[in-house]
C-alpha cells in the first residue's frame, strides 16, 4: 500500500508540526513502523518523552553517515522483528 513505510525519519523542530506530532501520527497509522527522531536537542529529551510519542530511536545532530546507517539498521531489524510490512 502507498500508506506503508519501512521507517520514518523526522526532525524535532519544524514549522507547523513538531517531530513529536509526526511520530504520534505515524504510530496511529501503523504502530510497528519505526520512527527515528533527528534533533540538535538530544540531551534535553527524556526516555519518557520518546516512549510517550512513539519515537523508537534518537539520532542527535550533528551525526556521521555511519551513525545514521547504524540507527537505520537497528530500526529495520526492529521492524522485521515486529512483523511490519
Amino acid at each position: 500500500s502507498c500508506n506503508t513505510f519501512d521507517l520514518v525519519f523526522t526532525d524535532l523542530g519544524m514549522p507547523r508540526m513538531s517531530g513529536w506530532e509526526v511520530a504520534s501520527g505515524v504510530k496511529d497509522l501503523n504502530p510497528v513502523t519505526p520512527v527515528i527522531l533527528v534533533t540538535g536537542w538530544g540531551r534535553e529529551i527524556t526516555e519518557q518523552e520518546l516512549e510517550d510519542t512513539g519515537v523508537d530511536f534518537l539520532l542527535p545532530k550533528p551525526f556521521e553517515v555511519k551513525e545514521a546507517a547504524r540507527v537505520v539498521a537497528q530500526a529495520l531489524k526492529l521492524s522485521a522483528e515486529q512483523g511490519a510490512s
